[in-house]
């Protein structure tokens, strides 16, 4: 009984906070919204990452910094308490919720996987100047531009993109997709992926079409900061042109991956409008230095948070005052 009741109490809590946290992530997002959408791209993208990440992130830092060694430091090897009818019930669906997930999960990395090596098989390698990882000439019958994997990227281009855009145009999409690089934003989709399985609330589409309109104007931004005006040129002529080649009204199996033009991005003309206003700003030769990578601050942050849990962590006083409350918790869910 003593572990079962543990691992109920668990079950329960990484719901709750979770659920309570993302309500929390819903209402700040309401409250910026309107100020958000007049920030650069690339912050736009970072707020809702977070938004998106942070709920389940406090849920299981506080599972395992607070509830669980709580729960083992002062709770008896033969508690009083029972699993009762509420309990177990919050039990079956959290673990139901769970299953559901990790099954959504391994369902999306298995076909990731597989669509990765379909586009391996349908390949090959290819030089492309500007990028220092491997590249691919895909033949595939929509027009991919795009980067595959976290720690060890690769770039496929299909075979009509080659065909469609100059030298300039075709460098000036490569500088898009090491935007994404920069930013992380192949490790953010995953991420964000797992909190959406975790718990799915009708929030989390909108803030997911949004991160994705968001982190392609930051991957834009990012070329144009980089090449200046020309790339800026270059690179609305070249969603342009792969606009128009584009299939209409298909429904594509793709990776999970970080694209020029996303299957599902609806934001192409917003896109070429911003860089056409980037282009009439920009420096001839560009400027990079005001853009910093996703891990210059998400590194200090960790840091930071690890910093601050740690003490609180270790504070028994605190720890009785959290079993406690757990108690409570269980009395009333007998």
């Amino acid at each position: 009984m003593y572990f079962l009741i543990g691992i109920s109490l668990l079950f329960a809590c990484l719901y709750a906070i979770n659920f309570s946290a993302s309500v929390l992530a819903s209402a700040v997002w309401r409250m910026l919204a309107t100020s958000a959408s007049r920030w650069q791209a690339l912050t736009r993208s970072n707020l809702i990452f977070i938004l998106r990440s942070l709920p389940l992130a406090t849920a299981i830092v506080f599972i395992f910094a607070f509830i669980l060694p709580a729960y083992l430091l002062f709770e008896p090897a033969s508690p009083g308490e029972s699993v009762g009818y509420k309990l177990a019930v919050i039990v079956g669906i959290s673990a139901f919720g769970l299953a559901a997930a990790l099954c959504r999960m391994f369902a999306s990395w298995w076909r990731t996987r597989r669509l990765i090596a379909d586009w391996m098989n349908g390949s090959e390698p290819v030089t492309v100047s500007g990028i220092s990882f491997p590249a691919y000439r895909l033949r595939h019958a929509f027009p991919v531009i795009a980067v595959v994997g976290v720690i060890r990227p690769r770039i496929f281009v299909a075979e009509q993109v080659f065909a469609e855009l100059d030298e300039a145009e075709l460098t000036a999409a490569i500088a898009h997709e090491a935007g994404h690089i920069s930013s992380r934003d192949n490790f953010k989709r995953i991420a964000m992926r797992i909190c959406g399985d975790l718990l799915v609330l009708p929030l989390w589409k909108t803030l997911d079409r949004m991160w994705l309109e968001s982190a392609e104007s930051a991957a834009d931004e990012y070329a144009a900061d980089r090449g200046g005006r020309a790339f800026a040129l270059n690179l609305a002529s070249a969603l342009v042109k792969i606009g128009r080649i584009t299939p209409e009204k298909e429904v594509w199996d793709m990776p999970m991956a970080a694209y020029l033009i996303d299957p599902d991005d609806a934001s192409l003309a917003t896109r070429v409008e911003g860089l056409l206003q980037i282009a009439d700003q920009a420096k001839p030769g560009g400027d990079s230095s005001n853009r910093l990578s996703t891990a210059l601050w998400l590194i200090p942050a960790l840091a930071l948070a690890v910093v601050a849990i740690l003490p609180l962590a270790a504070n028994n006083n605190l720890l009785f005052t959290i079993h406690s409350m757990s108690e409570s918790l269980l009395a009333a869910l007998q």
